[in-house]
């Protein structure tokens, strides 16, 4: 995170990025891999481990939880 902030990265756009890939440090090594962009759905992002509540709240977030 911090060598991509170095970068230019904007840390509100690097925050949602890990809020949909909760794996990427993992899988940003691999060049083959696709980061999961928003709109996610409920499910999606239930199956990442955040809470329903926390679903909720995003569900305010413009484009980033599928209606």
């Amino acid at each position: 995170a911090d060598r991509m902030l170095a970068l230019g990265a904007d840390g509100v756009a690097l925050g949602r990025c890990a809020i949909a890939n909760p794996d990427w440090p993992q899988r940003i090594a691999d060049p083959a891999w696709e980061p999961k962009r928003p709109p996610l759905t409920r499910e999606e992002l239930l199956a990442r481990g955040l809470s329903s509540g926390f679903v909720d709240y995003m569900s305010s977030w413009k484009g980033f939880v599928a209606p």
